[in-house]
């Protein structure tokens, strides 16, 4: 795989890392929480630590480090190259990569479902790549759609696609050129944005209950009466995720009202 790439259709860099930073806020409160656990805790409680619980908080904050590096880091760069197809997910071997593409040459079969003409692709299918070793990639438009945050652009992911699929079946060798009259035609689909990849309802609520519930229970937490110090904490871990999760999250509980009323 040469080091410079050729893009055809690839997410802009700056919603890659906006889809990476929910990893990294993570690892953000983590390091932060072990800062204040190796303090003892007299950092943030009004009552230093025990040694058992300095352990407990420590092993919490290593497994969840563990988890979190790899988790983040293979969040790919969506993309289709000149050179090959860049997946949602890298492999664990891969994550170094940035971003870790497939070459043509080592893709076996391509199928999309439904199968749909060039200029009417469908809002929602299915991707199925199988390589040459065996290993087999699904993912789905609502995985593409997510990360342009478009969903012409998830159309167009696949209208491309399916002139690599046809390439595939056809002769076995793939060259995905946007001077190509088929690639361009691709390019060109157009189609009303609907709000399936805008900002939630749920998501816009989260941030400003989680906001105002975690701001609330920090200053009850240091100037309250300590037989509530455990409550306050509590409740403010909670309003703090739910502010995290609901900002990072523009889907957040996406459907639910819908699956709800049915």
């Amino acid at each position: 795989m040469p080091s410079i790439l050729n893009p055809v259709l690839v997410v802009p860099i700056r919603l890659w890392w906006k889809r990476r930073s929910i990893g990294v806020a993570g690892l953000v409160a983590t390091f932060v929480g072990a800062f204040f656990v190796m303090g003892g805790g007299t950092l943030l409680s009004p009552q230093p630590l025990t040694m058992e619980q300095r352990v407990l908080f420590g092993v919490i904050f290593l497994f969840a480090a563990i988890y979190l590096i790899p988790a983040t880091l293979r969040i790919n760069r969506v993309g289709i190259f000149r050179e090959g197809l860049a997946p949602p997910m890298k492999p664990l071997w891969a994550i170094a990569r940035e971003p870790y593409v497939i070459p043509w040459e080592d893709i076996a079969s391509l199928k999309l479902t439904p199968e749909h003409e060039l200029d009417k692709p469908p809002r929602r299918y299915t991707v199925t790549v199988v390589l040459t070793s065996g290993l087999r990639i699904p993912f789905t438009s609502e995985t593409i759609g997510q990360r342009f945050k478009s969903e012409v652009q998830a159309r167009r992911f696949y209208s491309v696609l399916a002139v690599v699929a046809q390439e595939l079946t056809a002769s076995g060798t793939v060259l995905v050129d946007p001077a190509d009259p088929r690639v361009a035609q691709a390019l060109s689909v157009s189609g009303p944005e609907g709000g399936m990849y805008r900002r939630t309802l749920a998501s816009k609520v989260g941030i400003t209950l989680g906001g105002a519930t975690a701001v609330i229970a920090a200053v009850l937490y240091r100037l309250g009466p300590a037989p509530y110090w455990n409550v306050w904490l509590s409740t403010m871990y909670l309003g703090g995720v739910l502010f995290l999760w609901s900002l990072l999250s523009s889907n957040f509980l996406k459907g639910l009202s819908r699956r709800i009323r049915g």
